[in-house]
């Protein structure tokens, strides 16, 4: 018996943080979205530059890879202009089926963005086998997608937490689902 073993190519690129920061009410920064704002403005916006992810996404359309996993934090302070224009670019980059999203501790960095992150991004996060509505009393995690012989499983640990923590959590029920 012979076996034929197809070649299945996969990018995966994380921490992305999208810039720049939006313009920002009093009542946004009234969160820990301050710790976030003072962090991007004295560290961050030094060490991310506007053009690096452009010529990321232009190597990788030379290279051609099957799937794009995007994994943690494509937003910055999970504002609501922050994710709109997040999943607008994520729509430019490619279609659902061959990129999926994960999300990351700045996607969910206030109560309530983890599920405006979710529903505005469901299509690249939402499990192969689940194409309904995502559940709004339940986390979404984990997903599976299965392209050729990847299994492609994500699970998030991101919830909104108080200033000077980033700590996540890994649910039960997560460990055990897949």
């Amino acid at each position: 018996m012979r076996y034929v073993c197809a070649m299945f190519k996969f990018a995966h690129i994380s921490d992305i943080h999208l810039g720049p920061l939006p313009q920002l009410t009093l009542r946004e920064l009234f969160s820990k979205r301050i710790t976030g704002f003072v962090n991007w403005h004295r560290n961050r916006r030094k060490h991310l530059f506007v053009n690096t992810l452009d010529l990321l996404l232009s190597d990788l359309k030379i290279r051609a890879p099957d799937h794009l996993c995007i994994t943690g934090d494509l937003v910055n302070l999970a504002t609501d202009m922050e994710i709109r224009l997040s999943g607008e670019w994520l729509r430019t980059i490619g279609n659902p089926y061959d990129t999926t999203v994960v999300l990351g501790n700045h996607d969910a960095y206030v109560p309530g963005a983890h599920d405006k992150a979710v529903e505005d991004w469901y299509p690249f996060i939402a499990s192969d086998d689940d194409p309904s509505q995502w559940p709004k009393d339940e986390h979404i995690f984990p997903t599976y997608r299965r392209r050729g012989p990847v299994a492609i499983i994500g699970c998030s640990t991101a919830n909104a937490t108080l200033p000077f923590s980033a700590s996540g959590y890994f649910s039960g029920r997560q460990a055990r689902e897949w």
